[in-house]
């Protein structure tokens, strides 16, 4: 058995070792005998991604599938969009004061280039 990677302290194969192991493994010591117990685990997917079971109605799951379409691929993309607009929202609502307040500068004084440029 080798150990885990000096690296990172995972048990993934790592550059400082030449082999591939085809599923990786997790290592626990046995305290009484003082020796490490190789355990199989998951085998962890490409970018940190992970399985994940979900619920979906039937009908969508086969009208997708005709359409040939990858649901880990559709999931992931509207979790992506709708994460993004959630995180837009929140911004915008931690910032409503600081947006009100340069727009009323705005509104005062005018841009800091104004009578600067030729076309302002």
């Amino acid at each position: 058995m080798r150990p885990p990677c000096a690296d990172n302290g995972c048990a993934l194969p790592c550059a400082s070792f030449p082999r591939r192991h085809s599923l990786p493994r997790t290592y626990k010591r046995n305290a009484a005998a003082g020796v490490q117990i190789a355990e199989k685990q998951a085998p962890e997917y490409a970018a940190g991604k992970r399985r994940l079971n979900v619920s979906v109605s039937a009908k969508l799951i086969e009208r997708a599938r005709a359409e040939g379409l990858n649901l880990s691929s559709v999931l992931e993309e509207s979790l992506t969009e709708r994460l993004r607009k959630a995180e837009g929202e929140r911004w915008l609502a931690e910032n409503a004061e600081a947006i009100a307040h340069y727009n009323a500068r705005i509104e005062k004084d005018g841009l800091w280039h104004k009578g600067l440029t030729p076309y302002y």
